[in-house]
Protein backbone atom coordinates (compact mmCIF):
# COMPACT_ATOMS: atom_id res chain seq x y z
CA UNK A 1 0.00 0.00 0.00
CA UNK A 2 3.04 2.36 0.80
CA UNK A 3 4.53 1.92 -3.13
CA UNK A 4 0.94 2.20 -4.32
CA UNK A 5 0.86 5.45 -2.38
CA UNK A 6 3.73 6.88 -3.45
CA UNK A 7 2.91 6.13 -7.37
CA UNK A 8 -0.49 8.00 -6.97
CA UNK A 9 1.58 10.94 -5.20
CA UNK A 10 4.51 11.00 -7.80
CA UNK A 11 1.74 10.81 -10.80
CA UNK A 12 -0.25 14.09 -9.18
CA UNK A 13 2.34 15.89 -9.09
CA UNK A 14 4.83 14.86 -11.63
CA UNK A 15 2.95 12.65 -14.18
CA UNK A 16 2.83 13.89 -18.03
CA UNK A 17 -0.86 13.24 -18.62
CA UNK A 18 0.48 10.31 -21.19
CA UNK A 19 -0.71 7.07 -19.90
CA UNK A 20 -0.37 8.23 -16.41
CA UNK A 21 -2.14 11.36 -14.63
CA UNK A 22 -1.40 15.04 -15.72
CA UNK A 23 0.67 16.27 -13.19
CA UNK A 24 0.09 19.26 -11.16
CA UNK A 25 3.97 20.48 -12.32
CA UNK A 26 2.98 20.27 -15.98
CA UNK A 27 -0.22 22.01 -15.73
CA UNK A 28 -0.70 24.59 -17.86
CA UNK A 29 -3.12 25.98 -15.09
CA UNK A 30 0.48 26.23 -12.55
CA UNK A 31 1.40 29.81 -11.33
CA UNK A 32 5.00 30.46 -10.88
CA UNK A 33 5.68 32.67 -8.04
CA UNK A 34 8.74 34.51 -8.87
CA UNK A 35 11.69 34.72 -5.89
CA UNK A 36 12.49 37.84 -4.28
CA UNK A 37 15.89 39.45 -5.25
CA UNK A 38 18.69 38.64 -3.66
CA UNK A 39 17.01 36.28 -1.30
CA UNK A 40 20.18 32.64 -1.79
CA UNK A 41 19.95 30.22 -3.76
CA UNK A 42 18.27 27.26 -2.07
CA UNK A 43 16.11 29.30 0.18
CA UNK A 44 12.69 29.97 0.83
CA UNK A 45 11.93 33.53 2.60
CA UNK A 46 8.42 34.74 4.17
CA UNK A 47 7.44 36.65 1.27
CA UNK A 48 7.94 33.46 -0.97
CA UNK A 49 5.09 31.61 1.15
CA UNK A 50 2.77 35.21 1.13
CA UNK A 51 3.12 35.20 -2.81
CA UNK A 52 2.19 32.33 -3.59
CA UNK A 53 -1.14 32.16 -1.08
CA UNK A 54 -2.37 34.88 -2.75
CA UNK A 55 -1.99 33.45 -5.92
CA UNK A 56 -4.66 30.66 -5.28
CA UNK A 57 -8.18 30.88 -6.04
CA UNK A 58 -9.89 32.48 -3.24
CA UNK A 59 -12.87 30.13 -3.18
CA UNK A 60 -10.32 26.80 -2.97
CA UNK A 61 -8.13 28.58 -0.24
CA UNK A 62 -10.31 26.98 2.62
CA UNK A 63 -9.14 23.27 1.79
CA UNK A 64 -5.65 24.04 -0.01
CA UNK A 65 -2.49 22.32 1.10
CA UNK A 66 1.13 23.03 1.05
CA UNK A 67 3.26 20.04 0.02
CA UNK A 68 6.79 20.06 0.47
CA UNK A 69 10.27 18.26 -0.22
CA UNK A 70 11.68 17.10 3.14
CA UNK A 71 14.74 19.37 2.28
CA UNK A 72 13.02 22.11 2.79
CA UNK A 73 11.73 21.85 6.49
CA UNK A 74 15.00 23.78 7.68
CA UNK A 75 14.05 26.82 5.46
CA UNK A 76 10.48 26.40 6.66
CA UNK A 77 10.90 26.84 10.51
CA UNK A 78 12.75 29.49 10.03
CA UNK A 79 10.07 31.33 8.57
CA UNK A 80 8.15 34.27 10.67
CA UNK A 81 6.28 37.62 10.51
CA UNK A 82 7.52 39.95 13.13
CA UNK A 83 5.01 41.71 14.90
CA UNK A 84 7.08 44.35 16.92
CA UNK A 85 10.84 44.71 17.91
CA UNK A 86 11.26 41.58 19.67
CA UNK A 87 8.28 39.04 18.40
CA UNK A 88 6.94 37.70 15.50
CA UNK A 89 4.37 34.91 14.14
CA UNK A 90 5.61 31.55 12.47
CA UNK A 91 4.15 30.63 9.67
CA UNK A 92 5.34 27.09 10.10
CA UNK A 93 4.38 25.42 13.27
CA UNK A 94 3.47 22.03 14.53
CA UNK A 95 -0.25 20.63 14.98
CA UNK A 96 -1.24 19.56 19.06
CA UNK A 97 -0.39 16.15 17.85
CA UNK A 98 2.89 17.31 16.96
CA UNK A 99 3.88 14.74 14.49
CA UNK A 100 1.96 17.19 11.89
CA UNK A 101 2.68 20.95 10.58
CA UNK A 102 0.63 23.31 9.03
CA UNK A 103 1.73 26.55 7.04
CA UNK A 104 0.14 29.84 7.59
CA UNK A 105 -2.89 27.79 8.95
CA UNK A 106 -2.99 24.92 6.13
CA UNK A 107 -2.14 21.42 6.32
CA UNK A 108 1.77 20.88 4.78
CA UNK A 109 2.76 17.58 4.06
CA UNK A 110 5.68 16.29 3.14
CA UNK A 111 5.93 14.22 -0.02
CA UNK A 112 8.67 12.56 -1.74
CA UNK A 113 7.20 13.83 -4.85
CA UNK A 114 8.00 17.19 -4.40
CA UNK A 115 11.66 18.14 -5.95
CA UNK A 116 14.65 19.13 -3.94
CA UNK A 117 15.34 22.52 -2.17
CA UNK A 118 16.22 25.07 -4.38
CA UNK A 119 14.74 23.91 -7.34
CA UNK A 120 10.82 24.57 -8.85
CA UNK A 121 8.53 22.31 -6.54
CA UNK A 122 10.54 22.30 -3.49
CA UNK A 123 7.03 23.59 -2.11
CA UNK A 124 3.88 24.09 -3.82
CA UNK A 125 0.34 25.33 -2.75
CA UNK A 126 -2.35 22.92 -4.05
CA UNK A 127 -5.88 23.31 -3.55
CA UNK A 128 -7.26 20.04 -4.42
CA UNK A 129 -10.36 20.98 -5.32
CA UNK A 130 -9.04 22.19 -8.92
CA UNK A 131 -8.22 18.66 -9.61
CA UNK A 132 -10.09 16.23 -10.57
CA UNK A 133 -9.09 12.49 -9.56
CA UNK A 134 -11.26 9.05 -10.57
CA UNK A 135 -9.90 5.31 -9.26
CA UNK A 136 -11.10 2.32 -11.14
CA UNK A 137 -12.62 -0.88 -8.92
CA UNK A 138 -10.11 -0.22 -6.68
CA UNK A 139 -6.50 -2.05 -5.93
CA UNK A 140 -7.13 -5.52 -7.82
CA UNK A 141 -4.21 -8.24 -6.91
CA UNK A 142 -3.58 -11.72 -8.52
CA UNK A 143 -1.35 -14.91 -7.45
CA UNK A 144 -0.22 -17.05 -9.86
CA UNK A 145 2.22 -20.10 -8.97
CA UNK A 146 2.75 -21.20 -12.66
CA UNK A 147 5.45 -18.36 -13.70
CA UNK A 148 8.12 -19.47 -11.84
CA UNK A 149 6.87 -23.00 -10.99
CA UNK A 150 10.43 -24.62 -11.73
CA UNK A 151 12.03 -22.44 -8.97
CA UNK A 152 9.03 -23.04 -6.03
CA UNK A 153 8.15 -19.70 -6.22
CA UNK A 154 4.94 -17.43 -6.87
CA UNK A 155 4.46 -14.43 -8.31
CA UNK A 156 2.30 -11.21 -7.07
CA UNK A 157 0.80 -8.56 -9.28
CA UNK A 158 -0.96 -5.20 -7.85
CA UNK A 159 -3.51 -3.28 -9.92
CA UNK A 160 -4.94 -0.12 -9.31
CA UNK A 161 -6.41 2.16 -12.41
CA UNK A 162 -6.18 6.03 -11.25
CA UNK A 163 -6.33 9.03 -13.61
CA UNK A 164 -6.19 12.48 -12.86
CA UNK A 165 -5.72 16.14 -14.16
CA UNK A 166 -6.41 19.72 -13.32
CA UNK A 167 -9.90 21.15 -13.97
CA UNK A 168 -8.25 24.41 -15.54
CA UNK A 169 -6.24 24.26 -18.43
CA UNK A 170 -4.54 27.72 -17.98
CA UNK A 171 -4.42 30.49 -14.65
CA UNK A 172 -7.48 32.44 -14.28
CA UNK A 173 -7.45 36.32 -15.06
CA UNK A 174 -9.05 38.05 -12.28
CA UNK A 175 -12.46 39.95 -13.12
CA UNK A 176 -10.45 43.30 -12.18
CA UNK A 177 -6.70 43.77 -12.76
CA UNK A 178 -4.38 41.59 -14.52
CA UNK A 179 -3.36 38.72 -12.22
CA UNK A 180 -3.86 35.26 -12.19
CA UNK A 181 -4.98 32.77 -9.85
CA UNK A 182 -4.65 29.05 -9.93
CA UNK A 183 -5.24 26.12 -8.04
CA UNK A 184 -1.47 25.23 -7.90
CA UNK A 185 1.06 27.87 -7.33
CA UNK A 186 4.65 26.52 -7.09
CA UNK A 187 7.91 28.96 -6.34
CA UNK A 188 10.63 29.91 -9.58
CA UNK A 189 14.08 27.85 -9.10
CA UNK A 190 15.48 31.71 -9.94
CA UNK A 191 16.39 32.53 -6.34
CA UNK A 192 19.98 34.60 -6.07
Amino acid sequence: PLEINFKINDAVVNGTGAGQPLGILTSGSKITATAVSGQGASTIVAKNILAMFKRIIWSQRKGMVWLYNQDTEDQLFSLFQPTGSTSGVLFFAPNTDKDTFTLMGKPALPIEACATLGTEGDIIAFAPDGYFAISKAGIQSFMSMHLRFDYDEYAYKWRFRFDGQPYDDVALTAFKGSTTYSSIVTLSSTRT
